[in-house]
């Protein structure tokens, strides 16, 4: 063949191709559509934050938030049903009330005494859930948060046992074998509920230990205590004291990872150290002071408590306000965030409202994110300080809506 018909057939070929490549564009075009240089083939994960409080960066955290709040102290909320001084109905009244003036929390107490124990949880375990069931329940409904002392008094668990006081220090002792069955018990049954907003292993511990001469606890056979006391085993020390909250603390640890846990806890007392390491009242340094302060919550606790009532001040203090600014800083010295367990007037004026408004101030002032008043329909201390919205003391709960309006601006600045 020659060049010519060479030349001339490989341009009919070339004109077919480029036809046919033409013709397929314009019938089936196949554009790829434009790619947003933003969107990427990898999924995006949403964290839901934690349920109930949760602690962060020195601060407690709520539904992703720095959370700042004063609730109300209900001793009575659920013990008052499992003896049949109130009914659930009641309480159930009292709770809508809570939730409808935006009162944020309550914190509220387990069983009391050894025969409280051994007549309630012992004796009918299905009842003594239904209630707690019921209250945590009507919590949900009402947005109220729970925080659950578990075991009030703290000294009552050895003496279901028949142990000393330094069972808390044996961890094969039955006294913490109850501590961390009843506690896993408790936590698995309710960590899934957003009512609850926080742990709490007792109330002030430290307020009975390393005492001069020795203390003990209670002698009160009716109520199920020991008939007698040992002057060693049974002399409250804060060795047994951290034993166990250590014991508390990291059985909830097992079954809640983000949960806030708390002692109870008052401040230490101004004299903490001294007492631990040489049975004296000589007053302790701030360093000393701070020492104290974190051993008596010592991880995995990761919150300070204290009270707020202000009836004695450590370090040379003198009000409300300086007690709270030197608090805060110590807490945030020790990475921890503070929580006002109980407060109210103070001593011999607990219901005086210039005095509680100090109180008040000091908490708003200083940015104390957790805070509770003592104390909510508990007919017992209607003499001094019981407030509803039905009684006298109803200007103290509109004091308490005031303050969350305040505190509810200051978790703004921390966003």
């Amino acid at each position: 063949m020659n060049k010519r018909v060479m030349e001339f057939l490989y341009g009919v070929l070339s004109v077919v191709i480029v036809s046919i490549a033409t013709f397929s564009c314009e019938k089936d075009p196949k554009v790829d559509p434009p790619v947003d240089p933003g969107s990427s083939d990898t999924t995006v994960v949403v964290e839901t934050p934690p349920l109930g409080l949760y602690v962060k960066n020195g601060m407690y955290y709520k539904d992703g938030n720095p959370y700042f709040g004063m609730g109300v102290n209900w001793f009575s909320l659920f013990n008052s049903v499992l003896s049949g001084e109130n009914t659930l109905e009641l309480q159930d009244s009292y709770m809508d009330a809570l939730g409808e003036n935006g009162i944020p929390f309550v914190r509220f107490a387990g069983p009391y005494w050894p025969k409280n124990w051994t007549d309630t949880y012992f004796t009918d375990k299905e009842s003594y859930y239904k209630v707690m069931d019921a209250i945590v329940e009507k919590a949900e409904k009402d947005s109220v948060g729970l925080i659950p002392s578990l075991f009030w008094y703290v000294l009552a668990i050895p003496d279901l046992f028949q142990e000393h006081m330094d069972a808390y220090c044996d961890e094969d002792s039955q006294t913490s074998k109850f501590i961390r069955s009843y506690t896993a018990e408790f936590v698995q049954r309710y960590k899934d509920s957003p009512a609850i907003w926080a742990w709490e292993f007792g109330n002030e511990f430290d307020l009975c230990i390393d005492l001069p001469g020795g203390n003990y606890p209670q002698i009160v056979p009716s109520l199920g205590t020991a008939e007698e006391r040992d002057p060693v085993r049974d002399n409250l020390t804060h060795e047994i004291m951290t034993a166990a909250f250590h014991t508390f603390a990291t059985t909830v640890r097992l079954y809640d990872s983000t949960r806030a846990i708390l002692t109870g806890n008052a401040e230490p007392r101004a004299a903490a150290w001294h007492l631990a390491n040489g049975g004296n009242w000589s007053r302790d340094t701030e360093d000393q002071y701070y020492e104290m302060l974190c051993k008596y919550n010592d991880d995995p606790i990761d919150a300070i408590e204290i009270r707020g009532y202000c009836d004695e001040y450590p370090l040379g203090l003198s009000s409300p306000d300086q007690f709270m600014a030197k608090l805060m800083s110590l807490s945030k010295k020790a990475g921890k965030p503070l929580f006002v367990g109980e407060f109210h007037g103070g001593g011999g004026h607990a219901d005086n409202k210039d005095e509680l408004q100090k109180r008040m101030d000091a908490i708003v002032n200083n940015d104390v994110q957790l805070s509770a008043y003592w104390v909510y329909d508990y007919p017992a201390h209607e003499d001094s300080c019981n407030a509803t919205f039905k009684n006298t003391r109803f200007y103290i709960m509109n004091m308490i809506i005031r303050a969350n309006k305040l505190l509810k601006e200051k978790a703004q600045d921390y966003k």
